[in-house]
């Protein structure tokens, strides 16, 4: 959430002086309070199409090196369209995330409580309860919680 509200505070800076070119000169406080409601109808857009997105996840070990992890996501239109967000761009995030794929074979070491699954940039770290019950994440933000049932 604070690299979105950086990059809010940026594109809020580069709209204001954006105008601020455009004009000539300074803006006015009405001027300054449109763009502000245009950055909060943005806000609240994404908001709303963060609150939209469902993702139900599993995995299944194949053995003690590989995983296959399944994600399943659905989009609640209504709830976008409460928050005027167009129609094409609703048909837009259906399309994107009806592209994206279901599930995944991974590799996976362990180390003590903590599934490691390499990945180029930053590995994703699973850990698992002390009952092995379950196994707890962290998915951009998100935390998440899967119960075993094998």
């Amino acid at each position: 959430m604070k690299d979105i509200d950086k990059k809010i505070d940026s594109v809020r800076t580069e709209a204001i002086a954006k105008k601020e070119k455009e004009k000539g000169r300074k803006l006015n406080a009405a001027e300054t309070k449109e763009i502000e409601e245009d950055i909060k109808k943005a806000k609240d857009q994404m908001a709303a199409a963060k609150n939209s997105v469902k993702m139900a996840i599993s995995m299944e070990f194949i053995n003690d090196k590989e995983a296959v992890m399944r994600m399943k996501m659905s989009v609640d239109e209504a709830v976008l369209k409460q928050a005027g967000v167009s129609w094409a761009k609703r048909k837009a995030m259906k399309a994107g995330i009806a592209l994206m794929p279901s599930s995944e074979k991974v590799k996976y070491t362990v180390s003590g409580n903590n599934i490691i699954i390499p990945d180029d940039k930053k590995p994703d770290t699973l850990r698992i309860s002390d009952d092995g019950k379950y196994i707890t994440g962290k998915m951009d933000e998100i935390q998440f919680k899967l119960t075993r049932t094998k």
